[in-house]
This record gives C-alpha cells, structure tokens and sequence, in this order.
C-alpha cells in the first residue's frame, strides 16, 4: 500500500471515531437534560427510568445507572 492511500485510510477511520464519539457524547447530554428536565417538573424516577429506556434504547438497569448519575446535579 503506498503512503498516500494509508494516509487516506488512516484519515477515514479518525473521522469515522471522531463522528461516533460526538454521537455518544450527544446521546448523554439528550440522557442528562432529559432527566434533570423532568425532575424539574417533578416526575418519579420510575417515571423518567421508563422514558430513557424508550426514547433511548436502554436497559432499565441502565436506564437507573445514568438516572444515578445525573439526578445528583439537580
């Protein structure tokens, strides 16, 4: 393989790590404004754990762990 295409190649996949860690990151901060916004407006926890495993695809014990993390900011 010549310089030029590794280079490429190398490129393509630091891109690709770099736009799948923006998702990650935006999919937390959509999971914390979630849960602080809704305990701002006095929903239950089984009432938020239930929304972020809809809306975000997570298991409930998931779901609980970053309800956890979050919740202790409000």
């Amino acid at each position: 393989m010549t310089w030029e295409l590794e280079m490429r190649d190398r490129l393509r996949e630091a891109r690709e790590e770099a736009r799948e860690q923006g998702i990650e990151q935006g999919i937390e901060q959509g999971i914390e404004a979630m849960i602080i916004d809704n305990l701002e407006d006095g929903k239950t926890e089984a009432v938020i754990i239930g929304k972020i495993v809809r809306r975000f695809g997570l298991t409930p014990k998931k779901a609980k762990d970053k309800y956890d993390e979050y919740a202790i900011k409000v």
